[in-house]
């Protein structure tokens, strides 16, 4: 329900296992966003910073400039990241998703 002004869908694939699909805006600025059945977390309370979302957890991180959030919502998880946001729009899109159909 929520996505930064001037963002359009550049690019959507999907599979079996994941749909990746990748925003852009006139400046070649990209939002990527990819929905997994399954995703492995591994160690990610050490390496992510866990924020509340009315009682459902969101991950965040950075790695140089890239900006990641994840999240499960139903039985998808979804990661979203960018180069060109920043973490508190990012989180705004996150807190803002809404899975249709399940």
């Amino acid at each position: 329900e929520y996505l930064p002004a001037g963002f359009t869908v550049e690019s959507f694939e999907s599979d079996d296992k994941e749909i990746n699909i990748v925003f852009s805006n006139p400046n070649n600025d990209r939002i990527e966003y990819i929905l997994y059945k399954e995703y492995t977390y591994n160690t990610m309370e050490n390496q992510y910073e866990i924020i509340d979302n009315n009682g459902t957890n969101i991950y965040y991180t950075e790695d140089g400039d890239t900006r990641t959030v994840i999240c499960k919502v139903t039985d998808i998880y979804i990661k979203i990241f960018s180069n060109y946001i920043g973490k508190e729009e990012l989180l705004q899109i996150m807190k803002n998703i809404k899975v249709l159909n399940r």
